[in-house]
């Protein structure tokens, strides 16, 4: 009987939350503007963090291609015929020389796909050209209130110099900030805590973490790569936490908070055909 009592007496040691957990009326909050393209976010201060309280709207030049997500957004079709189109009106505007107009054509004549050419001409086509020729369509309203759904390739390369794209330790040390217990915190592929959720959803008060329900694209294959969902229902965030979950397929560990859960979930997700939000993060 003693054993068992003191079995108990450990676990809920385990579940109770942190005693040391940040007062959130003492969260600072400051702003950062990412220099790259004049976009300001709002951000919080939380124990020794800096977090963004805003989602990364930061653009690769190939948005859509670059793995730059907005919702339910579709790859238009690109082909060599449209990158010479381009190449020749540029040309005729004084944009780019006759020189890399020659050698646009001559590549063009080789049988290469767009993407091998746009490869051996390097860094010769100027930044413009490039996101002319990858003319996606972004759902404009969605990119201004969510920001981008980033792939996690992308989502690596956007980060702003100075900041990281936070890993798995980073968000149970947050989360811990906000009172959760770090054996909770560990748990994987469950809803953990029970206050933090509604903390990382506050906008405007309390903790203004502002955590959006937009949703996410989800893994599919065949004719089903473009799958967003929870619209509404759900928020997701990517860590940088990744690893190999068999000899073919990595996963990365990532965030949830949901409209009817007031705790957070840490779940693995699969990298391809997937996009997630992203909140940078750097140490005070």
């Amino acid at each position: 009987m003693k054993r068992i009592l003191v079995i108990l007496l450990v676990i809920l040691g385990w579940n109770c939350s942190n005693e040391d957990a940040v007062d959130v009326s003492d969260v600072q909050t400051e702003v950062f503007i990412d220099t790259r393209d004049s976009i300001q976010y709002r951000c919080i201060t939380v124990g020794n963090q800096m977090w963004m309280a805003e989602n990364l709207r930061y653009k690769l030049v190939g948005g859509a291609f670059d793995g730059c997500w907005t919702w339910n957004e579709v790859l238009p079709v690109l082909d060599v015929d449209g990158l010479v189109e381009l190449a020749e009106s540029y040309v005729m505007d004084g944009k780019i020389s006759w020189d890399l107009m020659d050698e646009i054509y001559g590549l063009a004549t080789e049988d290469l796909t767009y993407k091998e050419i746009i490869d051996q001409l390097g860094d010769k086509l100027p930044k413009e050209f490039m996101t002319d020729f990858y003319k996606t369509n972004p759902d404009k309203k969605f990119l201004k209130d969510y920001g981008y759904l980033y792939d996690y390739e992308s989502a690596l390369k956007a980060v702003p110099e100075g900041w990281r794209l936070p890993t798995d330790e980073d968000w149970q040390l947050l989360e811990q900030n906000l009172g959760m217990s770090a054996h909770e915190s560990a748990i994987l592929n469950e809803w953990r805590g029970d206050k933090q959720g509604e903390l990382l959803k506050q906008l405007g008060e309390g903790l203004n973490f502002g955590a959006l329900l937009c949703g996410g694209k989800v893994y599919g294959s065949g004719n089903y790569t473009n799958v967003y969902t929870d619209k509404d229902l759900n928020a997701y965030f990517w860590t940088s936490t990744a690893y190999a979950d068999t000899d073919s397929t990595r996963v990365a560990i990532v965030r949830g908070v949901g409209k009817y859960n007031t705790g957070v979930l840490r779940f693995t997700s699969r990298l391809e055909n997937t996009a997630f939000s992203v909140r940078c993060v750097k140490d005070k």
